[in-house]
């Protein structure tokens, strides 16, 4: 670009001293300027482009870190207490075994709801498994005493082990190894990060550390999932210069194979990316190419995650940040070489036939700016089921409805539900609300719709559905399945479902289907208390 340029000047001289008209001059600053606006509004929506789509990027994936990190202290509160340990003349036990019990059952529900877990971990002091849950590609399972595993030489144990009470341990994200060789999962190996915390007990005695091992292919692959402009390929590094995602696959987690297959990003570029050590967005243009870079960094994720939990939470992350990086090779725009070689063209036209020139001037057309999409990802969601609530309803069946699309609309409430809450508490009553709804959500179709939209009402949006007989099926799956007790942390509890529907016509809102459902639930509810 630079050698253009100076091309271009030295051009624009030459012509001055042959050419000792004003019109000469005008003309060659004309197309000067046409070729300086084209080309720098071509750049900058690039630059924009990329600046926004990598910012979106690194926004979730700071905020899937942040939702896991949250999550591990839910489950130190919610499932464990300082109650639940002892430790004695240097060993950690359960206090009692119905207390193990009821720690492995509630991870084990945990994991259940919660898919992106591979593993569920307490670990003592000396590195001893206590309780290993695996969520066994969606049927987790409660690993036996004899399976658990001695993991005191793992680095992940003793860089978590020897941290306080409101540390939280990033592992670096590697691949999963099993007796010794990477794990493979359908033929790819699989991508794991850990995050722990110490455990302590009632005499603030420290008994080893909580490890939840996250399915970081999630993570890495969220990009793939978001609308992103043509020109944003990202890639993930981390702070030794290797790559987690590549835009080639084979370029990723080459450190955990033979030193000889080693290949970093320097591999494959002259610039020192690593150099630039900000959680801000950099942009970069550097030998033919455009480099937009940002980091998620320790310190913005211990202010991320601080913020969520309103608590002090300080974060050490093995690899200390993540660097990502998108990358446009500006020779390769078809677009971008077009403007240079046609402003190349009509300089060479216009110093040769000058008459020509100034009418080809007029004739420019001058590229519009394409309209930069934002991306706007809501989610509105449920905090105990993760199901859509009332609004996320709203939003996705009120479109549905404009465009005349037939559906059925199901609103329900659990028959016994006050009885199970009012007898064994809150914590139980949310697990039948859990477990109740993850019933009605085996029964449907994936494409069909399930929304929490009070204490235990739940609407469910069966599309493409315009029979009575049809929506009677799902019914019945729905009741039946129903039949079969609860198990509510070793609780045989019955509860049942009290249904009402309504078929949408042309024409109709989601208020009025719903209040058509609702009435006809409460008239069953009436009818199966008498």
């Amino acid at each position: 670009m630079k050698k253009l340029k100076e091309l271009f000047q030295f051009r624009s001289k030459k012509l001055s001293t042959i050419i000792f008209t004003s019109f000469m001059v005008i003309g060659l600053t004309v197309i000067s300027f046409v070729f300086t606006i084209q080309r720098d509004n071509y750049l900058n929506e690039i630059y924009l482009q990329s600046e926004n789509d990598i910012y979106s990027y690194s926004q979730n994936f700071e905020g899937k870190i942040t939702e896991i990190s949250s999550d591990i202290f839910l489950v130190k509160q919610m499932i464990m207490t300082r109650d639940s340990f002892i430790l004695d003349s240097g060993e950690v036990q359960f206090v009692s075994d119905h207390e193990l019990t009821r720690i492995e059952v509630s991870l084990m529900d945990w994991m259940s709801v919660k898919t992106i877990y591979d593993q569920i971990r307490i670990i003592d002091l000396n590195g001893n498994e206590m309780v290993r849950v695996n969520y066994n590609n969606g049927s987790p399972a409660i690993v036996p005493e004899e399976s658990l595993q001695d993991k005191s030489g793992r680095y992940y144990f003793e860089n978590s082990i020897i941290l306080d009470e409101n540390n939280l341990y990033i592992s670096k994200l590697d691949l999963n190894v099993e007796g010794g060789e990477i794990e493979i999962v359908g033929g790819e190996p699989k991508p794991v990060l850990r995050f722990a915390t110490p455990l302590y007990n009632s005499d603030n005695e420290k008994i080893g550390v909580l490890v939840i091992n996250y399915l970081a292919k999630d993570l890495l692959d969220s990009a793939d999932t978001l609308r992103f402009g043509e020109y944003s390929n990202f890639e993930v590094l981390n702070n030794e210069g290797f790559y987690l995602k590549a835009i080639d696959d084979n370029d990723e987690f080459t450190f955990m194979y033979d030193e000889s297959e080693y290949i970093t990003y320097y591999d494959n570029h002259t610039i020192d990316i690593l150099s630039i050590d900000s959680h801000t967005l950099e942009q970069i243009q550097y030998d033919g190419e455009f480099f937009t870079v940002i980091s998620v960094t320790e310190e913005s994720l211990t202010n991320s995650i601080t913020n969520v939990l309103g608590s002090n939470v300080q974060v050490v992350n093995e690899t200390e940040r993540f660097v990502i990086v998108g990358e446009v090779e500006l020779g390769a725009l078809e677009e971008y070489k077009t403007i240079i070689n046609l402003t190349i063209l009509i300089t060479i036209l216009f110093i040769i036939i000058s008459f020509i020139i100034t009418r080809l001037i007029d004739g420019v057309n001058y590229y519009r700016n394409e309209q930069l999409i934002t991306l706007e990802y809501t989610a509105n969601h449920d905090a105990l089921t993760n199901l859509p609530n009332r609004n996320q309803l709203f939003e996705d069946v009120s479109y549905k409805l404009s465009r005349n699309k037939q559906l059925a609309v199901l609103f329900m409430d659990f028959d016994g539900f006050k009885k199970i809450n009012d007898e064994y508490g809150h914590d139980i009553g949310d697990l039948a609300l859990i477990k109740g709804s993850q019933r009605i959500k085996n029964m449907i179709r994936r494409d069909d719709l399930l929304a929490r939209v009070g204490g235990d009402e739940f609407v469910t949006i069966l599309f493409d559905v315009s029979t009575k007989d049809v929506v009677d099926k799902v019914i019945n799956k729905i009741t039946s399945n129903f039949s079969t007790p609860f198990d509510l942390k070793g609780n045989s509890c019955k509860m049942g479902v009290s249904i009402g529907y309504s078929i949408s016509k042309e024409g109709d809102s989601l208020d009025d289907l719903l209040k058509e459902a609702d009435s006809m639930m409460y008239i069953k509810k009436e009818k199966n208390k008498k």
